[in-house]
Parts: C-alpha cells; sequence; structure tokens
C-alpha cells in the first residue's frame, strides 16, 4: 500500500494523467467560488491517494475549520472519493487514513457524499439514518447521445415545451468569447426576483471569472430587446451541473417554457464542446430528517422530467467502515 499526500490541484493532474473523470468542483474557478462563498471559514488542503495491488483512490478534502469546530469537507462542499474498481479492500485502507484524520485533527463532523449508480430497483435501508444528512437521487443526461435521443427521454410537457416557439423571444449564448459582464445584469435581477441580497458581489464576479476561463455559459433570454432571465451552466470537460438561474417572475404567464429552452439550449451547446453529461441537480429525496416543502419537491419533479441516467447520492456525517461497505455493495 501507498499512501501520498496532494494538494488538490496536483491530484486533479494525477486523475488528467490518468484520463479519469473527476467532479467538476475539483476546477479551480469552483474552488475559488467556494472559498468566497464559504468566507467565515477556513481550509486546510489535506487531499490524498492510497494505491494498492493497482487499484487507486483518490481523496480531494480539506479541513474546515468554522466556530472553534474542524470538519471534514472540500472547501465547504461534501467530500468525495474517485475509485474506478473500487473494493473492499481499499475501503478498509481509506477508512482507517479518515479515522486517524479524525483522531489527529480533532474532527467533529464530516461531510461525505457517496454517489453511486442506481438501477432502479426499489430503494434499500443499507445506512444507520443517525449518520445520513439526506438521500437523494440524481439524473445525469448522457450528451454523447444525439439530440432527438435526449429528447426522447423528456416528459410529454417537457417535449411539447421545448418544441414551442415565442415570437420576439431570443435565446442568446453567452460564452469566454462574448462575455462582456452580464453576470452583473444577472445579479440585479436576482436581487430584484428574491427581494434580497442573497451573496456576495465578489462570489458573482467569481461567476463571471467561470465563464471567462470557459468553465461556464449563460443562456440569456431576450424579449422586445429586453433581458428578461438568465440560467448559468458550469462544467469541465467530463460533466456540467446547472449552476443558478434567474427570472423576471411575470414571464412565466406569458412564456411557459423559459427554462425548459435555456436548458435545452445548454444540452446544445455542452454535446457540442464535448462535455459527457449534464445534471440539473437533485430530481428527488428519498430521506430527509426534516420535510420538503412543496416548491422543493415540484423543483425536483421538474428536473427529473428531462430524464437521464439515475444515481443514488448518501450524505454522510460520520462515516464508518460497515456502511461504507454496505453501500459500495448495495
Amino acid at each position: 500500500m501507498k499512501l501520498q499526500q496532494f494538494n488538490f490541484l496536483d491530484l486533479k493532474a494525477e486523475l488528467d494523467r490518468e484520463n479519469l473523470p473527476y467532479k467538476y468542483r475539483l476546477e479551480p474557478t469552483y474552488v475559488n467560488y467556494l472559498k468566497e462563498y464559504n468566507l467565515k471559514s477556513s481550509f486546510e488542503d489535506i487531499s490524498f491517494i492510497i494505491k494498492n495491488n493497482g487499484c487507486n483512490l483518490y481523496c480531494p478534502l480539506t479541513i474546515e475549520s468554522f466556530d472553534n469546530k474542524n470538519l471534514l469537507s472540500f472547501f465547504g462542499d461534501p467530500f468525495i472519493i474517485i475509485c474506478s474498481n473500487i473494493n473492499k479492500e481499499i475501503l478498509k485502507l481509506f477508512y482507517e487514513k479518515i479515522e486517524n484524520i479524525l483522531i489527529e485533527k480533532s474532527i467533529s463532523k464530516v461531510n461525505f457524499l457517496i454517489e453511486k449508480p442506481w438501477n432502479g430497483e426499489d430503494y434499500v435501508d443499507v445506512i444507520n439514518k443517525e449518520v445520513l444528512l439526506k438521500h437523494k437521487l440524481t439524473k445525469f443526461i448522457d450528451l454523447s447521445k444525439d439530440l432527438d435521443s435526449i429528447k426522447k427521454d423528456f416528459s410529454k410537457g417537457h417535449k411539447s415545451s421545448v418544441k414551442k416557439e415565442y415570437e420576439d423571444l431570443n435565446y442568446k449564448i453567452i460564452n469566454f468569447k462574448n462575455y462582456n459582464n452580464e453576470i452583473l445584469d444577472m445579479m440585479l435581477m436576482h436581487k430584484k426576483v428574491a427581494g434580497r441580497v442573497t451573496r456576495s458581489k465578489n462570489s458573482w464576479l467569481l461567476n463571471g471569472e467561470m465563464i471567462k476561463n470557459d468553465n461556464a455559459i449563460l443562456i440569456k433570454v431576450i424579449y422586445k430587446d429586453q433581458a428578461i432571465s438568465y440560467s448559468l451552466f458550469f462544467f469541465n470537460k467530463h460533466e456540467a451541473v446547472y449552476f443558478s438561474s434567474c427570472t423576471e417572475r411575470q414571464y412565466f404567464k406569458d412564456f411557459i417554457n423559459i427554462t425548459h429552452k435555456s436548458i435545452y439550449h445548454s444540452i446544445n451547446y455542452l454535446k457540442n464542446i464535448k462535455c459527457k453529461k449534464l445534471t440539473l441537480g437533485y430530481c428527488k429525496t428519498i430521506y430527509s430528517p426534516t420535510i420538503i416543502s412543496e416548491k422543493l419537491t415540484n423543483l425536483e419533479k421538474f428536473r427529473n422530467s428531462f430524464g437521464g441516467d439515475n444515481y443514488l447520492n448518501y450524505y454522510l456525517e460520520e462515516i464508518n467502515k460497515k456502511d461504507l461497505i454496505n453501500i459500495y455493495e448495495s
């Protein structure tokens, strides 16, 4: 067994050398955003790689210090492991490494995500809910498929919505080639729609840096020469995520498909740049310790209706060997 300490950038470079896919969260522009979003926390990068009998496990990881407590996360987001041929032996070594960190660094809590494909069978309780923060279902749209095949996976309502056209309604894709600080216009619209400032101006400027670095696009919806909606999509060469959006609410009554068409235009763009898959976020809550609002339930149904491949997401605040193995073997 060989254990190597890395910073996340060196770990990402190692994944690139091995031609292994990794999450969009490993992109430096996204990490810069996370640092700004979690400005009250400080972070120590303790990423590592375990190599054992031809099996490599990659763990981008930070110690997050906040309110006199130490947590394990990835710059405030859940941390993950990346392993193409995971097995019991490598999981035990990973667990031992995490246990040592918990003791040596006086860690009070972890924020750990396990994401695995779901074959559509009934959900099985494989973990103690006392350590389960939430259990979600996420879908990824396979962008290697042609557009007709992707649309076949849409719900009947979504298929109809992306077909519908409105006079004087136009969609403009803003990328690193034509970006002109439109993110600030989105920021002002978001403040107007939300009725308050929800995050710092600098975090919005960092969204702009994502676009300038060719890690993001904006879909701008224009009606009679006026912007009425913005949608931001973040990506690397492996996957993309529907990051955020805002729309002048009164136009939802006049145009029933603003968001549908924005997502559809993003799918077309991401296909053309050879990105492999797109997620719109959670599409179903399997378990939550709190009541899910009707608004969130409707949002999950909306995302689910775009189809895609299913992945189970287990969010854990503690890690034990039995649960770890049960999840990966289930």
